[in-house]
């Protein structure tokens, strides 16, 4: 798809640990204006996994000058969709008029094959409903939060040397003043037919530890095919979820990955 080196994965293929936080898919669709007319449908078939919901909502300000200071006043609160939510939060559906998302907790993600297969019996439904037939973005992002710690001897900048690919991060390693980084994130975004990736890596902010810092590696890879039918999401799915773990083992120092414990 972007030409990183293909990594053979068996199939249900699994990291006994990951640096996860969060994995979100995401496909988005014609607006039809149906999901709200169909909302006590679309509760019907949540309900039972994820019995927890509100309203998603848009607010509408209006801004005016009164004695010389600036008003915001809120003057709509327009309906958008609905989110539910597992019972203990850890997953959570969002549905609008134009796309449905589906977030999970790092923690609780094993592979995306137990992933996709939570999410599909419930997706399949929802397009029968919404009669949804054709998609126009098929998306998955996977955000990976990597913890160390670091001391006199080791900079955060080493720790990135040990951590990442170093054709992915040479310009922070050969950069003069490498060990006074303090904080260093880079995007690169790619584009190749339908094919989307943003992919986002570096040295995160300090928290409240000093001595305890955070890299992070983001992939966000979609497909903006006009019309994709909706029979063709897991083959899309599949595609998007190969080439993501193409990057992520292309973007790690294979003593990194180690850490993770292959499993399957």
């Amino acid at each position: 798809m972007f030409g990183f080196p293909i990594v053979p994965k068996p199939e249900n293929f699994y990291f006994k640990k990951n640096f996860l936080r969060s994995v979100i898919f995401q496909v988005k669709f014609p607006n039809q204006d149906v999901v709200l007319k169909n909302a006590e449908k679309i509760v019907e078939i949540l309900k039972v996994n994820y019995p927890n919901k509100h309203d998603l909502v848009q607010n509408k300000f209006e801004f005016h000058i009164q004695n010389k200071t600036q008003v915001i006043k809120n003057v709509e609160v327009k309906p958008q969709g609905i989110n539910f939510n597992t019972k203990d939060g850890n997953r959570a559906f969002s549905i609008s008029e134009d796309s449905i998302t589906y977030t999970i907790n790092g923690l609780n993600y094993i592979n995306f094959e137990q992933f996709f297969s939570e999410i599909n019996v419930e997706l399949k439904k929802l397009f029968d409903l919404c009669k949804i037939s054709m998609l126009n973005r098929v998306a998955i992002r996977k955000i990976n939060i990597l913890e160390f710690t670091i001391n006199d001897d080791i900079k955060p900048v080493d720790a990135l040397g040990l951590i990442f690919n170093h054709s992915l991060i040479n310009s922070f390693l050969s950069m003069p003043g490498r060990n006074a980084i303090d904080k260093s994130l880079s995007t690169v975004n790619l584009n190749q037919g339908d094919f989307r990736l943003n992919l986002s890596y570096g040295l995160l902010p300090p928290q409240n530890n000093i001595n305890t810092r955070n890299a992070i590696l983001d992939i966000d890879l979609f497909s903006q095919e006009a019309n994709c039918p909706t029979k063709e999401l897991v083959n899309m799915t599949q595609a998007i979820n190969r080439e993501i773990f193409n990057i992520f083992s292309w973007a790690l120092q294979e003593s990194t990955q180690n850490q993770l414990n292959y499993g399957n």
